[in-house]
Formats: C-alpha cells, sequence, structure tokens
C-alpha cells in the first residue's frame, strides 16, 4: 500500500510540472517557484521548501522536487480489521534565489 502511494505522489508530481525525467531534476513547467509550491499544496502534498539563497520567495527558481514519504492513517473496517489511508504526501522542493 505504502509503495502504491509513493508511486502516486511520482506520478502526479511528473503530472503537475510536465517533467518526466527522475524527480532528482529540475521541472520544466512553467511558472515561478511559489506556483509549483501552491499547486503541490493544492493536490494535498505537504511541501518542505529547502532554499539556497536568501532572496524572497518570487525570485526563486526550482531546481528539484523530491517525493518524501507519505503520512498514513489506518481506518478501522469491521469488527477485526484496518484499512491504511494516506494523509498527506510530503514533498521536497528545492530552490535557488
Amino acid at each position: 500500500m505504502r509503495t502504491l502511494g509513493i508511486a502516486t505522489a511520482a506520478a502526479l508530481l511528473a503530472a503537475t510540472l510536465g517533467a518526466t525525467a527522475p524527480a532528482q531534476a529540475a521541472p520544466t513547467g512553467p511558472g515561478s517557484a511559489e506556483d509549483t509550491i501552491r499547486r503541490l499544496e493544492t493536490e494535498g502534498n505537504r511541501v518542505i521548501v529547502n532554499r539556497v539563497g536568501a532572496a524572497p520567495l518570487s525570485q526563486c527558481t526550482v531546481t528539484s522536487v523530491t517525493a518524501g514519504q507519505d503520512v498514513t492513517d489506518r481506518d478501522p473496517v469491521g469488527d477485526t480489521g484496518s484499512v491504511e489511508r494516506v494523509r498527506y504526501s510530503t514533498v521536497y522542493v528545492t530552490v535557488s534565489c
């Protein structure tokens, strides 16, 4: 179940950013770092920004996007079972300012 969540997060990242390169490569999609971060958050991801430089985020460019670990919960099913569900996915965005 966890592998599916990571694969889904990676697919969402690739679709969102228009990149077919590995997760370590810089995204090639249009927009600013703020746009990329906002788009990832809108899709339900928790975004952790690693900033290189001190300029405002509006002046930064994305240099890499990496899928992090999914945070999951277990929901009870019936009397004895449970099902794991992804609460959110973590995404690391590195920006250069």
